[in-house]
C-alpha cells in the first residue's frame, strides 16, 4: 500500500512538472508573439498606443490593457506574473508608454470618430434621420457607436468624463442627430428603415 502511494506521488509530481514547463513555455511564447505583433504595430504607427478594440489584431489591444494593469501591480509593490524584470526592459526599449494619453487625444480615436460621423451622414441621407437602430444589419457598428454617443452625451450632460467635446456635440446637432429618441419613432427598427428608402 505505502509502494503504492509513492508511486502515484511520483506520478503527480512528474505531471505537475510537465504542466509547469508546458504553461511556462506557452506564457513564453505568447509574450515573444504579442511583443513581434507590438514592435510591427510601433514601425507601422510611430508609437506603442495600441488602442483597446484594434480591428486589425484584437487580441494585441487587449493584451496591451494587461500589460498596463500588470504594471500598475507593480508600482503598488505587488507581484506581476506577466511583466517580470526582463519583460520590462523589452518594453522600455521600443518606448512603450504604460500610462498613455487620454484615448480621445490619439489619433486612432479622431479617425475613428471622423469615420463613424461620415457613416452617419451617408445613413442620414439614405434614411432621412439620424435614428440608426442598435442592430442596424447593414451597419452594426454604426449602430452601436450611435448608442455609445448617447451614453456620452449623458455623462456630458451630469458633468462626468466624457469623450463628447462641445465641438463634437456641434458636428452632430448640424447633422441633426437625436441624443434622446423617443420610442415609436422612425429608426427604431429595420422595418421602418425600409419603408423610409
Amino acid at each position: 500500500m505505502e509502494f503504492c502511494r509513492s508511486v502515484y506521488k511520483k506520478y503527480l509530481e512528474q505531471q505537475k512538472a510537465q504542466l509547469s514547463m508546458i504553461t511556462t513555455n506557452t506564457n513564453s511564447d505568447t509574450w515573444d508573439k504579442h511583443m513581434h505583433n507590438l514592435r510591427n504595430f510601433k514601425d507601422k504607427n510611430g508609437h506603442c498606443r495600441v488602442p483597446r478594440h484594434y480591428e486589425e489584431n484584437p487580441k494585441l489591444g487587449r493584451w496591451v490593457m494587461n500589460v498596463r494593469s500588470h504594471f500598475q501591480f507593480l508600482q503598488k509593490g505587488k507581484k506581476s506574473s506577466l511583466v517580470t524584470d526582463e519583460r520590462l526592459k523589452q518594453l522600455q526599449d521600443i518606448d512603450f508608454e504604460f500610462t498613455p494619453k487620454t484615448k480621445s487625444h490619439t489619433k486612432y480615436y479622431i479617425d475613428r470618430w471622423v469615420h463613424h460621423l461620415k457613416e452617419l451622414y451617408r445613413f442620414k441621407e439614405r434614411h432621412g434621420h439620424c435614428r440608426v437602430p442598435q442592430r442596424f444589419t447593414d451597419n452594426k457598428k454604426l449602430g452601436g457607436w450611435v448608442l455609445y454617443v448617447r451614453h456620452q452625451y449623458r455623462k456630458h450632460l451630469n458633468g462626468q468624463s466624457s469623450t463628447l467635446t462641445p465641438e463634437r456635440i456641434e458636428q452632430l446637432m448640424e447633422l441633426g442627430f437625436d441624443f434622446e429618441p423617443r420610442k415609436g419613432r422612425p429608426g427604431r427598427s429595420n422595418d421602418s428603415l425600409s419603408s423610409n428608402s
